[in-house]
């Protein structure tokens, strides 16, 4: 189930702004009737830990998507990314991902650092 809402905004000296949001929320979020919806979930608020990893990245075509796809295969969320630097022959990424446990966590860097595209992949303590 979803609801969809629009609205318009216009601001002096500016065409209007048309802003469409959706919302998705699973079937247990429903109360009463389709048309009154629960809170939709928030990120982080399961069993998992949130970690942050740094990871430096060839430039070249497919990079980031080898690297978002070891995420995805290996159960991780990504809850943040962040472009850190990037010069001609590398990108540095700051990454926060929604983990199990550390052995999830240990498994998920090994993996990353396992993929040709990735030169470094380090967990950023806070």
């Amino acid at each position: 189930p979803f609801s969809i809402s629009m609205s318009t905004t216009s601001l002096p000296s500016f065409p209007p702004l048309h802003v469409l949001r959706v919302h998705f929320m699973p079937s247990s979020a429903l109360s009463g009737s389709a048309t009154t919806f629960g809170s939709p979930p928030e990120m982080g608020t399961s069993d998992s830990a949130v970690a942050r990893l740094q990871a430096v990245l060839k430039n070249e075509p497919g990079s980031l998507a080898s690297l978002t796809a070891v995420l995805a295969q290996n159960g991780a969320n990504i809850y943040n990314i962040h472009l850190r630097h990037r010069d001609r022959a590398f990108h540095t990424f700051s990454i926060d991902i929604e983990v199990d446990n550390v052995a999830h966590l240990t498994g998920i860097i090994a993996a990353l650092r396992a993929t040709a595209a990735i030169t470094s992949v380090d967990r950023v303590k806070a």
